[in-house]
């Protein structure tokens, strides 16, 4: 466990955590279940409620003005499960599994609009202090913040992020992330400041790290919600700063994710 979780409690090793088939159980950016007939989020404003799984990571979602779109579950956020409740990405909580259907026909692709900083799991290098939304140990899906020390394949798919902290005197733990799961890197400025705390054995540490992961959480909640497009209101983009992933047929090179 890093210095960034310091106030966490410790991952549990070798419990057996669940493994679920990313395609029929598809989480949103954070880590949360996505269901049939959950309220959801769009990236860059707008609100609807889950359709239908369309495999790839592509989730039907109707807009509040009545269209249908069909949107990468890393362009959607979780607010509320089809009773009511809390997002949840327990794996004792896990719903059933969502099959993959036919596209509807009246689906139109979603294509963000406004800036989107994350990069792609499969790009990270040793080295780079990051946000992440994965499985710990324990099985639990939470955010985990720390700084790689490597990235693999996964057995059964997907890829294990080694995080570590700022000195080797703390535990890495091992982070499950799905194929096309994505990091959000962090801020440099804080990042240096803790590190200087960190090594000086200053006692304010730990409230620096809790400020940097507050600071890098509502940093990607503010991207997640700011401007763009008005998908309640069915507006098309102006202008792309990403091509939709899942939808691209270029390289990773070219942008595609």
């Amino acid at each position: 466990m890093s210095e960034f979780d310091v106030w966490d409690v410790k991952a549990r090793r070798g419990l057996g955590a669940a493994k679920f088939d990313a395609d029929q159980h598809p989480r949103d950016r954070k880590g949360r279940f996505i269901e049939t007939g959950a309220s959801v989020r769009v990236w860059g404003g707008g609100r609807g409620t889950v359709v239908k799984n369309v495999g790839g990571g592509r989730i039907e979602v109707r807009l509040q003005d009545g269209s249908v779109q069909a949107i990468h579950r890393n362009y959607l956020t979780v607010e509320k499960r089809p009773d009511g409740t809390a997002p949840t990405g327990k794996a004792q909580a896990a719903p059933k599994a969502m099959a993959v259907e036919q596209p509807s026909s009246d689906a139109a692709e979603f294509t963000p609009s406004t800036l989107d900083e994350r990069i792609p799991v499969s790009e990270l290098k040793p080295g780079q202090p990051v946000l992440v939304y994965g499985t710990r140990p324990d099985g639990e899906v939470r955010q985990q913040t720390g700084i790689v020390q490597k990235v693999s394949p996964a057995e059964g798919g997907g890829w294990t992020v080694r995080l570590g902290g700022v000195d080797d005197l703390v535990d890495s733990v091992d982070v499950g992330m799905d194929d096309d799961g994505v990091a959000r890197l962090l801020p440099e400025q804080e990042l240096a400041a803790l590190v200087d705390a960190i090594r000086r054995d200053d006692p304010n540490a730990v409230e620096l790290a809790r400020a940097l992961v507050a600071k890098v959480t509502a940093d990607d909640d503010a991207e997640a919600d700011r401007g763009g497009r008005d998908a309640a209101a069915g507006v098309a983009p102006s202008s792309v700063s990403a091509p939709p992933y899942g939808s691209c047929s270029g390289s990773r090179a070219d942008g595609c994710r």
